[in-house]
């Protein structure tokens, strides 16, 4: 009969304390590099107090960190409209085989039919924006809530580079220089999305 563990559980059965010990570790590990997002989260509302609100979420499934006004619209039960940085788990920014880390803009205007249209004017607002700048803007159709978004110009290895090095405060910076690009869309997003509209 065929064994039920494969070859890495009979391994991990084997090391059970190291790799129990190597478990509590890695969630240190993401403990310490969530806190890192609570440092961009602080940078960017004392360089765009304008977005008074955030989600910082970097472990999961879906790690990624938003950035929005309270005065926007928001549908309950979903995630907020706003300016994200997706894809930023330690996953994504050390493994090259998994998604990589993007900068971009999620919309759920309170109006569902004027979706298409809100999201031409986010993308034309979007490419005036970045025009110049070393990021490629991708206008994206595959999800329906989703704007645009561009890729992370560091790279992971330039992105971990900076995690490692020092206080990682490099990293920091650059994480908040990403939210600061896409700051010029606020006006347009506080159109769309007002509350008391």
């Amino acid at each position: 009969m065929k064994s039920p563990f494969s070859s890495l559980d009979r391994w991990l059965i084997q090391n059970w304390e190291r790799a129990g010990q190597m478990e509590m570790a890695m969630k240190a590990v993401r403990e310490k590099y969530e806190q890192l997002f609570e440092r961009v989260a602080e940078r960017v509302k004392r360089e765009l107090p304008r977005l008074d609100e955030r989600e910082i979420c970097v472990s999961g499934s879906e790690p990624s960190v938003i950035f929005y006004r309270q005065r926007w619209y928001r549908k309950a039960g979903w995630w907020p409209s706003g300016l994200y940085i997706d894809n930023v788990g330690l996953e994504n920014v050390t493994v090259q085989s998994s998604d990589a880390p993007y900068a971009g803009v999620w919309l759920r205007p309170r109006d569902e039919p004027l979706l298409q249209g809100a999201k031409r004017k986010v993308q034309a607002a979007a490419k005036r924006a970045l025009r110049g700048q070393k990021v490629s803007w991708v206008d994206d159709e595959r999800f329906e809530h989703d704007c645009g978004w561009y890729e992370l110009p560091e790279g992971r290895d330039e992105l971990l580079r900076m995690l490692l090095h020092g206080d990682a405060e490099q990293f920091i910076d650059h994480m908040a220089k990403h939210v600061r690009r896409l700051a010029p869309l606020i006006p347009v997003l506080d159109r769309i999305l007002s509350k008391s509209r």
